[in-house]
């Protein structure tokens, strides 16, 4: 079975930026599994709030930190289903 691609949105802190990454579901939802995980393009990297994690083909998983990835564990939806369960 061919896995089936979809496009998102880059994740960098940009808040302007529409470009697009291609990945599976499978592929977004594993590096999501980390509330600090983020897709972004290269050259979308901001030192000041994200660290590569992991370089891929395309694109590279970053971690926020400081009040960034305070910001995305408050707010990540992953986590708030977890409370819920």
């Amino acid at each position: 079975m061919v896995p089936e691609y979809a496009a998102f949105v880059c994740e960098c802190a940009d808040d302007s930026c529409m470009e697009r990454i291609s990945l599976t579901l499978s592929e977004y939802e594993d590096l999501r599994r980390c509330a600090t995980h983020f897709v972004v393009l290269p050259g979308h990297l901001s030192l000041e709030f994200e660290r590569i994690v992991e370089r891929r083909e395309g694109y590279m998983v970053v971690e926020k930190f400081g009040e960034a990835g305070k910001q995305a564990l408050r707010l990540d939806p992953r986590r708030a289903l977890l409370r819920l369960a």
